[in-house]
């Protein structure tokens, strides 16, 4: 008998500290983006656009519109050239020949989250100032995702893979932009952060070309899908 009670207590137990983190989720503040939707309708347009590095043939064919407000995925095979089209976007490419129709909206702010955060160093305050972005701001969306205070001192390069991307979120999220080009942002997240960038993205709608490889993460947010060909 006392054991069976024993049990029904670390159930009910389990069940209110759910419930208090349930309680807990509800109370976390939204994220917010600098989104700056621009004049023109049209940001990005490749049509029958094709990309080889060298003698390595990436895609061909591409034919690609992003408007000033949506998210459009860009999906593809591993090396299909997904990472490497945002950086030509960039002016960070070399040694890359294209051919086709491409145009891209001139005077564009431009905010790019990387897959590999290496240029990230020093401490907070002294990479918002490097980044010319608000530290205040970049503390206040960092807050919001969970980022625990005893790490704001930290150097970047020492922090976690998950801790680091959420750095670099929160300086793309700070950033005034009317183009984002986001390279897996679900990755090293937890379900928890990727679920607020979902809502994000649900209620603000950027304009965005988006690399990701989780399904649910590009169902719930891509207005658009678009598949690289070799």
């Amino acid at each position: 008998m006392r054991r069976a009670k024993n049990v029904q207590h670390r159930l009910q137990k389990n069940i209110d500290n759910k419930k208090g983190l349930m309680v807990n989720i509800e109370d976390v503040p939204e994220l917010t983006m600098n989104f700056q939707p621009n004049y023109h309708h049209t940001l990005l347009e490749a049509q029958h656009f094709s990309m080889k590095i060298e003698d390595k043939k990436l895609f061909h064919d591409l034919n690609l519109i992003v408007k000033n407000q949506g998210v459009v995925s860009l999906e593809g095979e591993n090396g299909s050239g997904k990472s490497t089209f945002l950086k030509f976007l960039l002016g960070k490419t070399s040694q890359c020949q294209c051919h086709g129709k491409f145009e891209l909206a001139n005077g564009l702010s431009i905010s790019y989250l990387p897959q590999e955060f290496g240029e990230y160093t020093g401490n907070l305050m002294e990479f918002a100032e490097k980044q010319r972005i608000s530290y205040k701001e970049l503390l206040n969306n960092l807050k919001k995702m969970g980022f625990p205070r005893e790490s704001f001192t930290t150097k970047i390069e020492e922090m976690s893979m998950g801790q680091q991307k959420r750095v670099a979120l929160a300086k793309s999220l700070v950033e005034p932009a009317d183009l984002y080009l986001w390279d897996e942002p679900a990755n090293y997240l937890d379900v928890f952060n990727q679920d607020q960038l979902i809502e994000l993205l649900k209620k603000i709608e950027p304009a965005m070309l988006l690399i990701e490889h989780d399904e649910y993460f590009i169902e719930q947010v891509a207005g658009q899908r678009i598949r690289l060909t070799e």
